[in-house]
């Protein structure tokens, strides 16, 4: 999202043929364009983001594909993303690659890597066509998203209401009690990422429009009890607010206290002695908080016995000792660290770690050295906050359908940033 916003030259319409491309133009569609590619797109990922959200990433990859073809039936060009974010992308694959020479599982790296690899591309695929819309497919991709994540919190409510009655209608699969609230932990954080690209937008509208919009999506989240995306949320807000209020300050804060949480991650996890007086002490606390403090002792020790290279990537699930038992119903490592900062250091050493607090870095100076109002700058911070403290609390960072929502989230919110309605031109049909 970043230093994508500062690139004047790619907010050009692209949608419209140069003289040397007139005649390429005129016998192509006039509906297949990247406006109309985004468009679907936005009203589309909130609505799997409800029903299936593993289905994000192949939304992602058909999104992007769409796109490669309109930008070159239409404009006889290929993506041209921004050149820092690629060099660090092309980085993090190539070491991934290289991991493979001494991970623990070679087989299992080499395989993960194809579909790694294409996603990342896909995403800076798509990232290149929301800097190169016009102001009218801009404002089309925002009234698609709101419609998309109306009709997506409202399923969502009406089937917490009714006990999953609506997902049992569309997918034919009957949940009930702990399995119906799991399904809905995605769901929650794909919501509370979708938001703050139309937070700017709404902007435009009335300031109380904005914390309606919030108060409602953490009402929702509330009540699908899903910590991870109430905390992101509750912290999005808060920063938003940060940013908005002093912008290359609150950046810079914001950044600094990610790339210090990011290289400093294998010394902060307790250890399991201190993990127990702290359940014992709280006894609100939840078993699940207790067990990751468990998980995060573990891995850090595992880093440490190898923090230059690490295990290899995508390597989690074969690291020695993780189906130790390391408390009364908990193992040492069920999945992965449940933590991005971590993983990269488990998986990557050093090197993974200093390339995940790079793009954070670049993110965020790309934010507050961007041609953007101090709204939109407080928004897209505020993406960057909740996509990194969900990272910090959940999920495995390389799985395919989280990776997806981040790089959608990161396109809507690029595809938003431009005039006002009442500034912009007719919009594009």
């Amino acid at each position: 999202m970043s230093g994508m916003m500062s690139d004047e030259s790619k907010t050009e319409d692209c949608n419209r043929p140069s003289a040397r491309n007139r005649g390429l133009a005129v016998s192509t569609p006039s509906n297949f364009n990247i406006g109309h590619v985004l468009g679907i797109t936005a009203l589309l990922a909130p609505v799997i983001g409800f029903v299936a959200p593993n289905g994000l990433a192949a939304l992602l990859a058909i999104s992007a594909l769409a796109a490669l073809v309109a930008g070159r039936l239409r404009d006889r060009r290929w993506p041209s993303p921004p050149v820092g974010l690629v060099i660090l992308i092309a980085i993090l694959i190539g070491w991934a690659m290289l991991s493979a020479v001494w991970s623990i599982n070679s087989t299992g790296t080499l395989s993960k890597l194809p579909r790694f690899a294409l996603l990342l591309m896909a995403g800076l695929v798509i990232v290149d066509a929301a800097l190169r819309l016009d102001s009218g497919h801009r404002n089309m991709v925002f009234r698609y998203l709101a419609t998309g994540l109306a009709i997506g919190l409202f399923c969502m409510v009406l089937d917490r209401v009714t006990g999953g009655q609506i997902r049992q209608l569309i997918t034919g699969q009957v949940q009930d009690g702990t399995a119906l609230l799991n399904t809905y932990n995605r769901s929650a954080t794909v919501f509370v990422l979708f938001v703050w690209p139309l937070t700017m937008r709404l902007a435009r509208i009335h300031i109380l429009a904005i914390v309606a919009l919030w108060l409602l999506v953490l009402g929702v989240v509330l009540s699908l009890l899903s910590s991870a995306a109430v905390f992101a949320h509750i912290l999005g807000g808060i920063g938003f607010a940060f940013v908005a209020l002093t912008p290359r300050i609150g950046c810079a804060v914001i950044s600094a206290l990610f790339v210090l949480s990011i290289l400093g991650a294998p010394a902060l996890p307790p250890s399991q002695t201190q993990a127990a007086r702290l359940l014992e002490t709280y006894e609100e606390l939840p078993r699940s908080w207790y067990h990751r403090m468990l998980i995060g002792r573990f891995v850090a020790d595992r880093i440490f016995e190898r923090p230059l290279l690490g295990w290899g990537f995508d390597s989690s699930r074969d690291i020695p000792g993780r189906e130790t038992q390391v408390g009364k119903y908990e193992t040492a490592l069920p999945l992965h660290p449940h933590n991005a900062a971590l993983q990269w250091w488990l998986e990557l050493g050093a090197p993974g770690a200093i390339l995940g607090a790079a793009l954070v870095i670049w993110l965020m100076r790309a934010i507050g050295r961007a041609r953007a109002t101090i709204i939109e700058k407080a928004s897209a911070a505020s993406l960057v906050l909740s996509t990194v403290t969900v990272s910090f609390l959940s999920y495995g960072i390389w799985q395919s359908w989280w990776l997806a929502t981040i790089w959608l989230a990161g396109a809507f919110m690029v595809a938003l940033i431009g005039p006002a309605p009442a500034e912009s031109e007719p919009e594009s049909t």
